[in-house]
């Protein structure tokens, strides 16, 4: 009896034992899983930082051109409400380059100070986080904590990311955002002595074939499901010249505001005016467009009325947006309207402008868009002014059956972008433009107010320059994405 109670005793201990053991290592798991939960929020939370700090520095490029924006800042120009309202830091280490720990250190001390700074702490769904983007260097760093930067033991991870600007260069001879409609005597490939098995076009939408069958040297590819296609779609002869589906294709963003910024300080053929909406013609030679010296005033009673600008540049006042009408003669320059439409003036007539590029800036940049389209007929172009660009508008793109640029010679070609921020309708003639199309279809009213509704490229000949750089740039990719170490 006496044996059997202290056996039992004992095999109670040690199931006891194995119980606590249990509950142990149980706990011990939950704590480890609950670390490495937080541990991967923390890094979400500082992703989400580098993130957004990003997204707003290619904003702020694509609205005046420069890399401007930093991060804290206070209210300024191109931020009126900063994630961060305080003073901005510096990259300090001008000229010496620091070690990995020198300026490890440097970013989690900084970091670290506007996490306690009223407003830069940034809540996420997956924790909280600063960013720091400094003057002086092409970086942001960014900080996160899970769940929250002041809970206890909360995890903590520090990113940096490196990035540069890059200019866009064409992947297709067309490129759309929005469905495209194909007409039937169009012809696409390329400027020789190019592959014309490079001039492809691609929508995001899907291509259109309005009759016959249009010519397409390279491949015609939509992301969405298309069913047409034509037996001259040589890019797609395994297809049976069908339209192929294929991944969505990078749009570059468009900003008239943009070009401006980054070229209009330049050396251009004929040189570079802005055609302002109040009938004013002025240098782009202060820090926006149309608030440099005036040099002629075409308004209603103007010092220049009855005269035309530069050769063939007249305004007209009388309608809403106001216009600048290219006639005959224009002599060489970029042409920047801003908050006006250009449109064809009645006997423009086949002249041809040795250099040009035409730009049309909306005076609002959100989908109420006002001004900012091109109608473009007769006046054909030799080559453009700024390299690589004929024609931009942030609204629509129109040009006519009356009208070809661009050309190639002896292996020579000379070329440029034609881009719309909304739609094109390009009816240029046999003779053809030389270089790309785009359209970022950012805004499509389709209401009958806007001057194109839909994309549309009907009988023309696109001539495909794969070597030529679009004078705007985007945020490519990040040159470096790293992790440092005991973040904290």
């Amino acid at each position: 009896m006496g044996i059997g109670l202290v056996l039992v005793i004992a095999f109670a201990g040690i199931v006891m034992t194995l119980l606590l053991v249990g509950a142990a290592l149980a706990n011990n798991a939950l704590s480890s899983s609950g670390q490495h939960v937080r541990f991967e929020a923390a890094m979400g939370a500082a992703e989400n930082g580098i993130d957004a700090t990003l997204a707003r520095t290619q904003h702020v490029y694509q609205t005046v051109g420069t890399d401007e924006y930093v991060t804290p800042t206070t209210p300024s120009a191109y931020v009126s409400a900063p994630e961060c309202n305080t003073s901005s830091i510096a990259w300090p280490f001008i000229p010496t380059q620091p070690t990995e720990a020198q300026e490890r250190e440097w970013a989690r001390s900084k970091l670290l100070a506007l996490a306690g700074t009223a407003g830069c702490l940034r809540s996420s769904p997956s924790g909280q986080y600063v960013t720091l983007k400094p003057h002086g260097r092409q970086v942001v760093y960014s900080m996160g904590w899970a769940p929250t930067f002041a809970t206890a033991k909360a995890k903590a991870r520090l990113l940096k990311a490196e990035y540069l600007f890059a200019p866009y260069k064409p992947s297709h001879a067309i490129l759309t955002s929005g469905d495209v409609e194909i007409g039937s005597s169009t012809q696409v490939t390329s400027a020789p002595p190019n592959d014309p098995g490079l001039a492809s076009v691609h929508s995001n939408g899907i291509v259109k074939v309005s009759s016959g069958n249009p010519i397409v040297w390279g491949p015609v590819t939509s992301a969405g499901v298309s069913s047409a296609q034509s037996n001259r779609f040589y890019g797609n002869s395994a297809a049976g010249g069908a339209v192929t589906q294929t991944a969505g294709q990078t749009v570059p963003a468009v900003s008239a505001r943009q070009v401006w910024g980054l070229n209009h300080a330049g050396s251009f053929p004929g040189g570079w005016y802005d055609l302002c909406a109040d009938g004013k013609v002025r240098n782009p030679d202060e820090a926006a467009p149309c608030v440099g010296t005036v040099l002629g005033d075409y308004s209603a009673g103007g010092l220049n009325q009855g005269t035309s600008f530069r050769g063939g540049w007249s305004y007209d006042g009388s309608t809403t947006p106001h216009r600048w009408l290219a006639g005959k003669s224009i002599s060489s320059g970029v042409y920047y309207a801003d908050g006006a439409d250009v449109m064809p003036d009645t006997g423009a007539g086949n002249t041809s402008i040795d250099n040009a590029t035409i730009i049309a800036a909306a005076s609002r940049t959100m989908c109420d868009k006002v001004a900012g389209n091109i109608s473009w007929d007769h006046n054909d172009i030799t080559a453009p002014a700024v390299p690589n660009l004929f024609m931009l508008a942030d609204q629509d793109l129109k040009t006519s059956a009356n009208f070809h640029a661009g050309g190639a010679t002896n292996g020579t070609v000379v070329s440029g972008f034609f881009i719309a921020g909304d739609q094109v309708e390009l009816l240029t003639s046999a003779n053809g433009a030389y270089g790309a199309v785009v359209a970022a279809d950012q805004c499509d009213p389709a209401d009958g107010i806007s001057m194109v509704d839909s994309n549309l490229v009907k009988n023309p000949a696109i001539y495909y320059d794969p070597n030529q750089s679009a004078p705007f740039v985007d945020i490519v990719n990040t040159t470096l994405w790293l992790e440092y170490p005991a973040a904290g």
